[in-house]
């Protein structure tokens, strides 16, 4: 019988269509009004799953790894599920034209080349998200084919259609609808009806055009069937490009960087875009030691800014002779970069607010006595720098504007439970780069962006302390690390993200051939012939054999 979800609220109103009333045309003359409870037979939540993932049914995109994800594979559950929406599935009338009327105000009519790209970011959790470089790299090759060309992008995700309208400025246009950096699909608070009309017709107007590039979604999934059911005048898409598709074995994101030629490819000017290391997924330069970017010192007023909140002249105001609020952030401990990571919003809070910062504590899970076990203590100043004041953009001399969140308690006294404790919620999203843009960061570091302002910050508070510095000195001597040559990082993640099917994580389990594709490429570049392996697996440090050209650099105490 009807029930509420994310897309509806139930009325049980027999006067008033259903949700599939609303948008679809009735199966048959059967529904909720004419038969009872008794009759009727309802799926058990189990029963839903099992269905979820049987490997029989039609799948929009691979559920899990017994699905591969090949061409031929969604060939087949493209085939089979055109007969079955054929039969069952279709937009009201009312609702197809409209997403006429919307299509030819967009474009001059269907003759004109237009590009539809569906980029799923906010709730995208059953696959990997693809990096908007790729989407770009696509449209970028379609409008150099076809230079009087449009692109319709379709995507909930404010980031991404930021980025992409940057690029691509007039050449692209979308619908309106709404846009958050969080999971619209799971926010009751939006308008029910309006989220769902928006994804039909964003799946109708793809439908539409040209082109199709597109991920592992149903939405854009059911643009490919919409295209040869509700549009059967219209002829077939030109090309249907599947990202992830190419991401799968036999056809790794490497092999499209490759073909984009974006692992060669040197931007003259990359410095003059905020986040360039951000926004393209492969940074290549033209040597090793190449300082194009000339940030030295912007890094270097970053750590006087960090240093002079470390230290005891942070203390006071220096006008008032006032005790100035000190904070000290608790640690989120998960895994260890998620929990070195969890102190940088804590970071950047103080910086914009003027609070002084003590050393992170809560070192619970790894066992370390304080924070001083593996880093320097944040009193202690970079060294050779002048301390300075950070310019304080919410307040004044006199110190930091109020912090009507109270963010400095809730970062003090964070942990891994906070998830849906409401001021973490709030306090974190206020600096979510995701949500908010660079407008997060301290003023004067944001044009050179989030990751420039993230990396300063994380190599104030990660110095090694004395004795962890002379630990790795004595490691790398162990392992015969070369003092003359250059070494490639390479951590391989297996352990848990190995241990669950792909479905459950965002984490890929690629064998370590697949990584060695990768480092294939830096390493001919720049002539590297030393690897430093991070790893848990045992298997890996097996497969190291079958790269007999390369020297693998092991801590074999670490495993």
């Amino acid at each position: 019988m009807p029930e509420d979800h994310h897309y509806w609220n139930c009325n049980n109103d027999v006067k008033k269509p259903d949700f599939w009333e609303t948008w679809f045309l009735p199966i048959s003359r059967a529904n909720w009004r004419n038969i009872s409870d008794s009759e009727s037979w309802e799926f058990s939540q189990e029963t839903i799953v099992t269905l979820h993932f049987d490997p029989t049914t039609i799948h929009a995109y691979p559920y899990d790894e017994r699905d591969n994800g090949t061409a031929e594979w969604l060939s087949l559950q493209r085939s089979n599920a055109i007969e079955v929406n054929k039969k069952y599935i279709h937009v009201l009338p009312s609702l197809k034209e409209e997403s006429e009327k919307l299509y030819m105000s967009m474009f001059k009519s269907y003759d004109e080349q237009v590009l539809g790209i569906h980029m799923r970011g906010t709730d995208k959790s059953t696959s990997e998200k693809v990096e908007p470089v790729l989407y770009a790299a696509h449209a970028e090759r379609f409008l150099s084919q076809n230079p009087d060309g449009m692109i319709f992008l379709a995507t909930d995700d404010e980031g991404y259609h930021r980025y992409m309208k940057q690029k691509f400025g007039p050449k692209l246009v979308s619908n309106s609808v709404l846009r958050v950096k969080t999971n619209v699909l799971y926010d009751d608070t939006v308008d029910k009806m309006q989220k769902t009309k928006d994804v039909l017709l964003d799946s109708l107007l793809l439908a539409q055009c040209t082109t199709l590039v597109k991920t592992w979604s149903g939405v854009s999934e059911f643009a490919v069937y919409f295209r040869k059911l509700e549009f059967p005048n219209l002829p077939a898409f030109t090309d249907i490009i599947d990202l992830q598709e190419m991401a799968s074995p036999g056809h790794e994101v490497l092999n499209l960087i490759k073909r984009n030629k974006l692992t060669e490819t040197y931007k003259a000017n990359p410095c003059e875009q905020s986040d360039f290391v951000r926004n393209d997924t492969v940074y290549l330069p033209p040597s090793l030691k190449y300082k194009k970017c000339g940030l030295s010192n912007k890094s270097l007023e970053i750590q006087r800014h960090l240093s002079y909140l470390g230290s005891k002249q942070c203390d006071i105001y220096t006008s008032e002779g006032r005790i100035r609020p000190k904070m000290r952030a608790h640690l989120v401990e998960l895994g260890f970069g998620a929990t070195v990571n969890s102190v940088v919003k804590p970071m950047l809070h103080a910086l914009k607010k003027g609070y002084c910062i003590e050393d992170p504590h809560g070192w619970n899970k790894y066992n370390c006595s304080h924070w001083t076990y593996l880093f320097k203590s944040v009193s202690v100043p970079s060294v050779g720098l002048e301390l300075v004041e950070p310019i304080l953009e919410d307040g004044n001399e006199f110190g930091p504007k109020f912090d009507y969140h109270f963010c400095h308690l809730v970062f003090q006294g964070q942990n891994r439970w906070d998830w849906e404790y409401p001021g973490w919620k709030q306090c974190s999203k206020d600096y979510s780069a995701e949500t908010h843009g660079v407008s997060i960061l301290p003023q004067p570091y944001q044009k050179q962006g989030l990751f420039f302002t993230v990396a300063n910050i994380l190599s104030f508070l990660l110095r090694p302390s004395r004795d962890f510095a002379a630990r790795v000195e004595a490691t790398k001597t162990r392992m015969g690390w070369p003092t003359d040559k250059p070494v490639l990082a390479l951590h391989v993640r297996h352990g848990d993200s190995c241990l669950e099917a792909m479905w459950q994580q965002s984490r890929r389990c690629d064998s370590l051939a697949t990584h060695m594709k990768a480092v294939d490429i830096v390493a001919r570049k720049y002539g590297i012939k030393h690897i430093y392996m991070a790893t848990d697996s045992d298997k890996v440090w097996e497969d190291m054999k079958l790269f007999p050209e390369y020297t693998f650099l092991l801590n074999r105490k670490i495993g």
